[in-house]
């Protein structure tokens, strides 16, 4: 019971050809949906790379193109009402390479 049962090399091939075919389509799928939400997507990004963590809340505000008040002051720069911005996630500081900074070993 439960041995491995061999089926012929015909068999095989139509296997593998279906497989292959329910792959392929769920393929163009998911890179229909990708594209179709390109936009939010690169903001969920910049979001992420920002912030590092997110809320449901802020996720779904980040992909509205809304900003997010996390220094509690109340203040959200961009138009909310206005269509989604790229801009609405704060970009992150230039990348500092080592020895780069402002600060001198202590000695």
């Amino acid at each position: 019971m439960g041995g491995g049962h061999q089926s012929g090399p015909e068999t095989q091939s139509k296997i593998d050809f279906e497989v292959r075919k329910l792959v392929d389509e769920a393929y163009v799928g998911a890179k229909k949906i990708l594209k179709k939400h390109k936009s939010d997507l690169k903001r969920l990004a910049e979001g992420l790379l920002e912030y590092e963590t997110l809320t449901g809340d802020e996720i779904t505000k980040v992909i509205e193109g809304k900003s997010l008040d996390r220094d509690g002051d109340g203040e959200s720069y961009p138009d909310e009402n206005g269509p989604p911005s790229l801009t609405a996630v704060p970009k992150a500081g230039k990348f500092k390479r080592p020895g780069e900074g402002k600060l001198s070993p202590q000695s």
